[in-house]
């Protein structure tokens, strides 16, 4: 088993790429890494989502935070979608397996 310790924030969503060989991680912090999976090394790291975006106040008057990548989706023509709570979805055409 390897531990992968890259980010700095917590893990919300994962999806595995058995083409490229690549696991993709996303974290609370809207950051998106790409993992070689023989190797276990970061090949990239994206800021994709918004950090610390705040959509409205709560019942108690502290606010709610939008964090980060939740949903992760590897397309067959290598284009990486990602969505965040904010509503947000974008692609990421720059990925170099």
């Amino acid at each position: 088993m390897h531990t992968f310790t890259a980010h700095q924030s917590r893990i919300r969503s994962i999806a595995i790429d058995p083409e490229n060989k690549a696991l993709i991680t996303g974290s609370i912090d809207g950051e998106l890494k790409i993992w070689d999976v023989s190797t276990y090394k970061l090949r990239q790291s994206f800021d994709i989502q918004p950090r610390n975006r705040f959509l409205a106040p709560s019942f108690n008057r502290i606010p709610l935070k939008a964090f980060g990548v939740t949903q992760i989706q590897v397309m067959s023509d290598g284009n990486i979608y990602t969505s965040g709570p904010n509503g947000i979805i974008k692609c990421n055409r720059n990925v170099n397996f």
